[in-house]
C-alpha cells in the first residue's frame, strides 16, 4: 500500500468510526452547572463529558445545561430533574426520567435530529425549541406536559400514533389516558427559553415556575 492510499484508508476508517452508534456522537458536555449537579454518582463541573448512557441529576434549586451532537442539541435541566444522554442509530437522544428540561435543536437538513424519550411518549424533532416536564396530576399520578416554543415536534404516545405539536401549543399526557389535543397556550412564551450557557443562573432559571404560575393544565384553564 503506497503512503497516499494508506492515508486515504485511515481517513476513511476514522470517518466511518464517527458514524458508528456508541461513539463520540452520543457524548454530551456539561456547559453550565449551578448548585448540586451530578452524573453517574460524580459531582459535575462545567466542561465535564457525559458518556452515552450516563444520567445527569440536578438537586433542589440547581440547574444544568448539557450539549450533545457537537452543540447542535442543547438541554437545560430544571432543578430536581434526571436526564440520561444517549443515541439511537446515530441520532442523539435523551431520556427524561424526572423533573423537566428545555431542548433547543438545530435543523439538520430535514432529518430527525434529536429524540427526547419518557416513560409514556417519544418526541422526535428536526429543529425546534420545546419544553417537557413531569407534573403531579389531581389523582397523584405523574403526568407528562410538553409545549413548543419554535418549530414543530412529533409527539408519539406509547402505543399511539404521532401527532404534530406546533409553536405555541401544548399537550398533556395524563397517566393511563389518551393525550389531550394540541392546544394554543400563549403563556408558553413566558417560560424562560434562555439557553445561553454563559448566562448567570438567575437568568437561566425557569421563573415563574409553570406549575405554580399557571396551575395544572388538567385542572385549570391556562389560556
Amino acid at each position: 500500500m503506497n503512503p497516499m492510499s494508506k492515508s486515504n484508508w485511515v481517513c476513511g476508517w476514522v470517518a466511518a468510526l464517527l458514524l458508528v452508534p456508541g461513539t463520540v456522537l452520543a457524548d454530551g458536555k456539561l456547559t453550565h452547572v449551578f448548585g448540586a449537579v451530578a452524573y453517574s454518582g460524580k459531582t459535575a463541573h462545567e466542561g465535564d463529558v457525559v458518556k452515552d448512557g450516563e444520567k445527569v441529576t440536578t438537586g433542589p434549586g440547581a440547574l444544568a445545561i448539557v450539549e450533545t451532537d457537537g452543540g447542535n442539541v442543547k438541554l437545560k435541566m430544571d432543578s430536581d430533574s434526571e436526564l440520561t444522554v444517549g443515541h439511537e442509530g446515530g441520532t442523539p437522544e435523551a431520556i427524561l426520567g424526572k423533573g423537566g428540561a428545555f431542548a433547543q435543536v438545530a435543523h439538520q437538513n430535514g432529518r430527525v435530529a434529536f429524540k427526547l424519550k419518557t416513560r409514556t411518549a417519544t418526541m422526535g424533532v428536526r429543529g425546534t425549541q420545546f419544553y417537557t416536564a413531569w407534573s403531579t396530576g389531581p389523582k397523584g399520578d405523574k403526568d407528562l406536559w410538553m409545549c413548543v416554543n419554535e418549530g414543530l415536534v412529533d409527539l408519539t404516545p406509547n402505543g399511539g400514533a404521532a401527532m404534530p405539536v406546533k409553536a405555541g401549543e401544548g399537550v398533556m399526557l395524563p397517566k393511563g389516558e389518551k393525550p389531550t389535543p394540541p392546544k394554543s397556550y400563549p403563556w408558553t412564551k413566558k417560560l424562560n427559553w434562555n439557553m445561553d450557557a454563559k448566562a448567570k443562573a438567575a437568568d437561566l432559571r425557569n421563573q415563574p415556575d409553570w406549575k405554580s404560575a399557571y396551575g395544572d393544565p388538567l385542572t385549570r384553564d391556562v389560556d
